[in-house]
């Protein structure tokens, strides 16, 4: 898995993040006939070379056909997008983050959300900024996307609605929950649709990253400011099979006075909420008495909303809490067919080591139909998996 690393010194807009993503591979060219499908209309995306700093940074031009009377609603970015050839995958996240800049639009004016409206110079961009990247991300296989904190700079702005406080109000709608800083710079650093874009992909804004360099590059704003270069940094971490680490939070706490059903209730709200694992030790506690042992697994980015839901749903008064590394195997999709019937097979790998593993749902679903059993099922998955894997090599 490809992780993408957005260092921003002076913010991020999105034409900012398009930028790098071109930088770090993906094809303006193709992207820029992607992007005429969507708009009906001739565009065409490319990158000029220019100085912040003494650093040779990338910076997004586009050029677009007169569609701007055609995206001025939220709507219709939403029906141009639905309406493409583009992947799906692309579709959805296009949408989500354009429908979190309507949002924080709606929230800023009281408008509801289908009659929010853009303005016209300005709409076709930002349509083709949150594409771009959805585009991009796809075409380039990056799995994760982290970030340093959104810096916001200082004094007034000039926005499509008027003059406005940096940070604009809508970005500060967007980043709602998230850490961010501010800087004494005059100007807008973050852009709404920079946050966004942000707010779409980034699983966790922290100064530390660790990985594989692949490649890096900067990308610069229109804009420039006394004392900060603007630019954004972007490097790209390549797959590393045989060292595949991330960093995960632990939750720890003793329980000695909640009955069975509720530690189930628990267990399973935790998993749907999006804890990694969850699992319940027994032990032995104050005054002799006997309790479980909770402990839960989960990404740092959920650490507020797991711990709520520890506190709302078991009789806990305090949850210890430590960072700790993980080292999980790769892993991968197969789909194979048992007598007609599709099943999906896990592929895990580390090193020189492989093993697959059907999901067992799909066992089960599959020997109803064709009379068998699940074991039975798994196994001839198995088999097939591996064979599929071993074809695909040659």
């Amino acid at each position: 898995m490809k992780t993408l690393y957005f260092d921003m010194p002076s913010g991020i807009s999105g034409d900012m993040a398009l930028a790098c993503l071109f930088q770090l591979g993906a094809d303006a060219e193709a992207f820029s006939d992607a992007a005429s499908g969507i708009l009906g209309a001739p565009v065409k995306v490319s990158l000029e070379k220019v100085m912040r700093g003494g650093v040779s940074c990338g910076r997004l031009k586009i050029e677009a056909g007169d569609t701007a009377g055609d995206l001025e609603s939220f709507r219709d970015m939403r029906k141009m997008i639905v309406s493409s050839s583009v992947p799906e995958t692309v579709k959805s996240n296009a949408i989500k983050t354009i429908s979190i800049l309507a949002e924080a639009k709606s929230l800023v004016h009281g408008v509801p959300v289908e009659d929010i409206r853009f303005n016209k110079a300005g709409a076709a961009d930002k349509l083709i900024c949150c594409a771009g990247f959805a585009w991009c991300v796809n075409e380039l296989g990056i799995g994760k996307v982290r970030a340093s904190r959104p810096v916001f700079g200082c004094g007034c702005v000039n926005t499509e609605d008027g003059p406005m406080p940096s940070p604009a109000p809508a970005t500060l709608k967007i980043l709602g929950g998230v850490p961010v800083k501010r800087i004494d710079a005059e100007g807008e650093l973050t852009t709404p649709t920079g946050a966004a874009i942000l707010k779409t992909y980034v699983s966790e804004f922290s100064n530390s990253f660790h990985g594989q360099v692949g490649r890096d590059c900067y990308a610069a704003g229109l804009m420039e400011f006394e004392g900060t270069p603007n630019f954004t940094r972007a490097v790209l971490f390549e797959d590393d099979k045989a060292e595949n680490k991330d960093e995960v939070l632990l939750m720890k706490t003793n329980i000695d006075d909640m009955s069975g059903e509720n530690f189930g209730f628990l267990l399973n709200t935790l998993m749907d909420i999006g804890a990694l694992d969850v699992s319940y030790s027994p032990a032995y506690g104050k005054k002799n008495r006997p309790l479980y042992m909770l402990t839960v697994m989960l990404p740092k980015e959920r650490e507020k909303e797991i711990a709520k839901i520890i506190f709302r749903y078991s009789t806990t008064a305090g949850i210890r809490v430590q960072t700790v590394d993980r080292l999980v195997m790769g892993r991968e999709m197969i789909s194979v067919s048992i007598e007609g019937e599709p099943v999906s097979v896990k592929r895990l790998y580390y090193n020189d080591i492989e093993k697959f593993c059907p999901e067992w749902d799909d066992c089960v679903r599959v020997s109803k139909k064709i009379i068998t059993t699940p074991t039975d099922v798994h196994c001839r998955a198995t088999l097939l998996a591996a064979k599929v894997k071993e074809k695909d090599e040659r």
